[in-house]
């Protein structure tokens, strides 16, 4: 399935560019459209306590914040595995770029860049996960 090979592989470029620190790679796995928004904390499971942080997609914006983030902290790990990935069958070209998928990796991933100025402390996943 070609729509589940793409999903795929934005999720392989999306790893690399954690791993390599590339701002511009980890940028083009956004949608234009997109606007992101980010719960208040690990408990905010609910979407309407969430905030929109980031505001909608804006490329220059978020380029400078995630390479804020890259030059200030450490990434501990980035260790992924794709669980599923799941396409409705009613896929077509617009709802191509909107296809979402199940990541294996553990919640402390995303939340290992922690804290500002200084080395980044790996959140337990207990805490990542709100369990």
């Amino acid at each position: 399935m070609a729509a589940a090979r793409e999903v795929e592989e934005i999720v392989a470029r999306e790893t690399r560019a954690w791993d390599t620190q590339d701002v511009q790679l980890l940028l083009s796995v956004f949608h234009p459209d997109m606007v992101w928004p980010w719960p208040r904390s690990y408990t905010s499971h609910d979407p309407a306590d969430w905030t929109l942080v980031q505001g909608r997609f804006d490329a220059e914006r978020w380029g400078r914040g995630w390479r804020d983030l890259f030059d200030s902290h450490e990434l501990v790990h980035n260790r992924r595995r794709i669980v599923r990935i799941e396409v409705s069958n009613e896929v077509t070209e617009r709802s191509r770029s909107s296809i979402s998928t199940h990541s294996g990796a553990p919640a402390s991933t995303a939340r290992s860049l922690t804290g500002s100025g200084g080395p980044a402390r790996p959140m337990p996943a207990s805490e990542g996960t709100g369990r």
